[in-house]
Parts: structure tokens; sequence; C-alpha cells
């Protein structure tokens, strides 16, 4: 399948108004992505509900909460996943829910380092469509292309200011999102 994504450095003030856009014009909920212990599978109506919203706890953006979004008369679906050391655990990712968008917001992980999101789809369903491009059509119209990635206002503050604009924290320097990279 074939994918579509568009990758950001922002801070959650750049993208607050675009949340609440999305949020106020389509009828949505939020589902964290990964392997759960349960099948209640956390979610929120808002996305402002995730306590974390515009933190990060891990350096890589590989380790960072995924956001999926459906539509709120769309049941999550999920796999279970039998452990090695027995047990099960449920796993949520686009994988079997059609129709959905996946995001991670990225943000500070810790003064002087701000670690880089991503938004896509691998779905071709009408809702997915058309919410991914809702969603990156804003990005783009709000945010400035520097290489890659798009960059919000406060995001570019930061970078101008020396902060660490990064996907891996760990990684070289040399491969941090630089000015001058078009």
């Amino acid at each position: 399948m074939k994918s579509k994504q568009i990758l950001f450095f922002a801070e959650l003030s750049d993208f607050e108004d675009i949340l609440r856009d999305i949020e106020s014009g389509n009828a949505i909920h939020f589902y964290k992505t990964g392997l759960f212990e349960n099948s209640n599978i956390p979610h929120y109506d808002s996305i402002f509900e995730a306590s974390s919203l515009g933190f990060v706890s891990k350096g890589d953006w590989n380790q960072i909460d995924n956001f999926l979004i459906l539509p709120k008369n769309t049941a999550i679906k999920f796999e279970t996943a039998p452990q090695k050391k027995g047990g099960i655990k449920y796993s949520v990712s686009q994988f079997g829910n059609e129709d959905s968008v996946v995001i991670k917001f990225g943000g500070v992980y810790k003064e002087g380092i701000l670690v880089a999101g991503r938004a896509g789809t691998i779905s071709h369903g009408d809702f997915s469509l058309k919410l991914f491009k809702e969603l990156s059509s804003k990005i783009r119209k709000d945010f400035i292309k520097v290489g890659s990635f798009y960059v919000g206002k406060n995001a570019l503050q930061k970078l101008k200011s020396g902060w660490r604009l990064v996907t891996m924290e760990g990684s070289p320097k040399e491969y941090d999102l630089k000015l001058g990279h078009a």
C-alpha cells in the first residue's frame, strides 16, 4: 500500500488552531497506537485531552506516541499479539483500521531539543483521504518548508535560537534540521 505523509516540526502552539479546526469540522476521535495490556485502548474525543500533547518522553520519533484518527461512528480494530512469555497484548495500528489517519505530534523532549512529528495515511478511503488533505493543507499553509519538513512559527524561532530540531536526538548534529536546506 502506498502511503501519503507530511513531516513537520511544531510546538503545540503552532498546531492548536489547526487541531481545533480539524476537530470542529470533523466527527472524529483519537486512539493511541501500539501494544496494550488489555483491549481498553486509550482514546480521546479531543486530542487536547491527551496529557502529553506538545511534549515527548523520548528523543527518537520512532518511540513517541502515535494517534490513530477515526470517524466517531467507527469502532477501533485491533489484533491480538501472543507473547513469548505467555499472555497476549492488543496491537493497534492503521492496518485493519481503514479510513484512518495516523499522527505523531512530536514536541519538546528537553530544553534545546524539539522532536519531529508526522501525519500520514495508508488508506484510500474517502474519509482518510479528505482528512489527510485537510490536515496537510493547513500545515502547508501555516508552516514554512525547510528541506523535507514543514516548520511551525514557534519551532522556527527555537531553531533560530539554537535548539536542535531532530528525528533522533542521538544522531550526529549534522542530521539536525538546518535553515538553508531547500
